[in-house]
């Protein structure tokens, strides 16, 4: 009589759970902003306008070249979680740390230390953070127009719940989509 082995299944053994795709009109936008917010934080922060034009293609080039191949990375991992993204927005910018202690610094910016340096790895972890709200989290459909345009909701007829729901006493009245998308409720 042959005798079988049970397999037993470790945590480090499991396959990760597969998650849905990115959508790749998200991610565009999140690739088109974050790196414009990291140009400006120095700039604005810092009241050195003279450092713009230098963060953002600092900003940019860092976004297509560590970004980009780490946001790869993790959509083939699944990866979806907050803090990945916020420690990979640091790791994007520490080559632009490694260039600000090789290269001569001109006489408007802050000599290297451990304060700038933490700035810039700062600003580095919020862009990823940025850049996850964007591009990663949720699963509402994110365009310019709904980011900058404040009142397109209320043109479409989309109401905050609270607004909507004021004058109505039975919840189950309520329709189960939003009157102008057509999104299910929450």
């Amino acid at each position: 009589m042959a005798q079988t082995v049970p397999t037993v299944v470790t945590p480090h053994s499991a396959l990760p759970p597969q998650a849905e795709p990115l959508d790749r009109k998200r991610l565009f936008n999140a690739f088109t902003l974050t790196p414009m917010l990291a140009g400006f934080y120095p700039a604005i922060f810092l009241a050195e306008p003279m450092v713009l034009p230098l963060g953002l293609v600092l900003s940019y080039v860092s976004a297509a070249l560590f970004g980009l191949p780490l946001v790869v990375f993790f959509d083939r991992r699944g990866v979806r979680e907050w803090w990945m993204y916020v420690a990979g927005g640091a790791l994007c910018s520490v080559p632009t740390v490694a260039l600000y202690a090789l290269a001569p610094l001109p006489d408007y910016l802050l000599p290297f230390g451990p304060i700038p340096v933490l700035g810039l790895l700062f600003w580095g972890a919020s862009s990823g953070l940025v850049f996850w709200m964007i591009g990663i989290a949720g699963d509402s459909p994110v365009s310019l127009r709904t980011l900058f345009d404040p009142v397109e909701g209320k043109k479409a007829g989309v109401l905050p719940a609270s607004s909507e729901s004021a004058g109505r006493t039975d919840p189950a009245a309520a329709p189960a989509t939003h009157p102008g998308t057509g999104q299910r409720r929450r």
